[in-house]
């Protein structure tokens, strides 16, 4: 996912500039999903276990 956020905060489309002429900074955000099981059973943990994981990052 892409956003697109002015200097000021505000949030614009990507296409679009800022106050004073500005270019907006550019995120963007990965997730990933996954499942791993055990090879045993472990008391409390469930089987399989779902694993998620976001990262947002600035664009250059």
């Amino acid at each position: 996912m892409r956003t697109c956020v002015c200097p000021n905060g505000a949030t614009v489309a990507c296409n679009t500039t800022c106050t004073g002429n500005l270019p907006p900074l550019v995120y963007v955000k990965v997730t990933v999903n996954g499942s791993y099981s055990t090879l045993f059973d472990y008391p409390y943990v469930s089987n399989p276990i779902t694993l998620s994981r976001s990262v947002e990052a600035l664009v250059p």
